[in-house]
């Protein structure tokens, strides 16, 4: 299953060699990618407007990690705003967090990612650019 056509991805994570590198990929996949180098930047893509079809989730960044990336979301109500799937490289021990629809383990094949973000992703998810092109959260 390959992501959905028009597909806005919000993809949340702080190394900047994985980010290019996933950044890359799904730009050749047809996805519309917007980036952010951690959870609070995410965050406020998310209340200034951005609408993604799927978020793909770093649990371990600073400023604001993963879970609390999450826990913002439920606290402000917009734990449905879009799909989750967290990208991480703890052990199998921690389970997928709430608010999360799955994990995806790294290191992971990219036909599986691009499985999962068909899987999840909801279509027609996108949003104001308003904001993106500074910092580092970008519009592609």
């Amino acid at each position: 299953m390959r992501p959905p056509p028009r597909c806005c991805v919000l993809l949340v994570e702080d190394d900047t060699t994985v980010r290019e590198a996933l950044e890359e990929v799904l730009i050749a996949e047809g996805i519309d990618v917007r980036t952010a180098e951690d959870g609070r930047q995410a965050l406020d893509a998310i209340l200034g407007g951005l609408r993604p079809c799927l978020v793909l989730l770093d649990l371990m960044m600073p400023v604001m990690d993963g879970w609390q990336f999450l826990e913002a979301l439920a606290r402000r109500d917009l734990e449905g705003v879009a799909p989750v799937l967290v990208l991480t490289a703890t052990g199998p021990e921690v389970r997928c967090p709430a608010g999360a629809s799955a994990t995806i383990r790294k290191p992971f094949d990219i036909s599986d990612l691009l499985d999962a973000i068909g899987r999840y992703a909801r279509v027609g998810g996108e949003g104001p650019d308003a904001g993106l092109n500074g910092g580092s959260l970008r519009a592609v």
